[in-house]
């Protein structure tokens, strides 16, 4: 097991694991200590997965949790890696390299435990109706690219963790009615629909009404019968932006937007005036002048 190759969060999740067992007073560190582990992840792309998939991470942990606590209880000695756990880390190598991923994450650790699953682990998912392959699916949604550092679960999802799909909220009655703007809103999607310099850019003063209109051109796409959008609001993304990986983070929300072939993104971005001088103060955020 050559950690160096592990990514951050894959080393707190095994950390943690330990902990886990330890706590427990169990000696052997088993894949259930590991699997709670990942699930228990704040903010982590497992637990995200699974409740993508329909499963309740709560009850799963709280299965894991009773099975923990009947394991053989050891006063003393040192903490050992269960045979099985480490054959789980092995094939989490093993997928890695398949994958050709240059470090070992989370989502190998997780791909490890359904290639070796314990009977217990087995029940578990059976029960929440958790398989390999709705797994695969959901990960391959929001992994687009081989891991090539110790931190990549923060670039997954990046539509998600950088911005608001306005048209979910819509259609969630979470938006306030869009009243007199309904020109605007016209204007905005014959500017959209044009095959080059489709990009409106709403210059007003604060409060005049800006993100109004990006809200109302998501109620229009819920009841339009042209290709269905995804109307992404930008502005948590621009806060995040303003201090480290520039150049990094608009490329991941670029490569999230590819990805949405079925939903044509519309990435509405407040203070755009913000970006530009995030570029001029951070060179190494600059594009070359040909995608500018």
């Amino acid at each position: 097991m050559n950690t160096q190759n592990f990514t951050q969060k894959t080393l707190e999740a095994i950390q943690n694991a330990q902990n886990i067992a330890r706590e427990n007073e169990n000696q052997a560190l088993v894949p259930e200590h590991l699997l709670y582990s990942l699930i228990d992840q704040d903010g982590g792309l497992i637990p995200s997965i699974l409740g993508k998939m329909g499963a309740d991470c709560n009850n799963l942990l709280a299965e894991l949790d009773s099975y923990i606590s009947t394991l053989p209880k050891v006063s003393g000695g040192e903490m050992y890696l269960a045979s099985e756990t480490d054959l789980i880390i092995r094939s989490a190598e093993k997928a890695a390299k398949s994958m050709g991923d240059e470090y070992v994450s989370v989502e190998h650790l997780m791909l490890g435990i359904f290639a070796n699953m314990t009977p217990q682990i087995r029940k578990i998912f059976n029960t929440h109706g958790i398989t390999k392959g709705a797994f695969a699916e959901e990960l391959a949604k929001v992994k687009t690219r081989p891991v090539t550092n110790d931190n990549p679960e923060d670039t997954y999802d990046a539509l998600s963790k950088f911005g608001t799909d306005l048209v979910k909220r819509a259609r969630g009655n979470e938006l306030d009615p869009v009243i007199g703007r309904d020109t605007e809103i016209r204007n905005v999607i014959r500017i959209l629909s044009r095959k080059t310099k489709n990009n409106p850019v709403l210059i007003g003063e604060p409060g005049v009404g800006k993100t109004a209109i990006a809200e109302g051109l998501a109620v229009e796409e819920m009841s339009s019968a042209v290709k269905p959008c995804i109307v992404i609001h930008l502005i948590e993304g621009v806060c995040r932006l303003r201090y480290r990986n520039v150049r990094s983070r608009i490329q991941r929300l670029h490569e999230c937007c590819a990805i949405h072939s079925e939903r044509l993104p519309l990435a509405f971005g407040e203070e755009v005036i913000t970006i530009i001088r995030i570029c001029i103060a951070h060179p190494h955020a600059r594009c070359s002048p040909r995608h500018r």
